[in-house]
């Protein structure tokens, strides 16, 4: 196909957008969070789609530890476990354990 692509701006733009939706849903759920456990779950929702119901009782319960955990058990796609995920995750799982970005 004829690909044009898109500027950077506009790219940014797109990206500003996802960011504000999935910041939305994260801050609709009131977490007594820090910012980088914040930074985690966006980053996290961003690939899955939303902060997955276990998650989210974890973190109700004040259950922090186990987050990170949780996180590293989305690394499959199409069934199969993906290099790729099993490297984001780990990455998250840093974020939310101790703000290493």
């Amino acid at each position: 196909p004829d690909w044009k692509g898109i500027s950077d701006s506009e790219a940014e733009k797109i990206l500003r957008g996802d960011l504000n939706r999935f910041e939305s849903m994260v801050n609709k759920k009131n977490f007594d969070i820090s910012q980088h456990e914040f930074d985690s779950l966006i980053h996290f929702s961003y690939n899955i789609g939303n902060v997955p119901d276990s998650i989210t009782r974890m973190i109700r319960a004040k259950d922090y530890d186990s987050v990170p955990g949780k996180m590293k058990e989305y690394i499959f796609a199409g069934g199969k476990k993906s290099d790729g995920l099993i490297n984001r995750r780990e990455k998250e799982s840093a974020i939310w354990s101790s703000g290493i970005y």
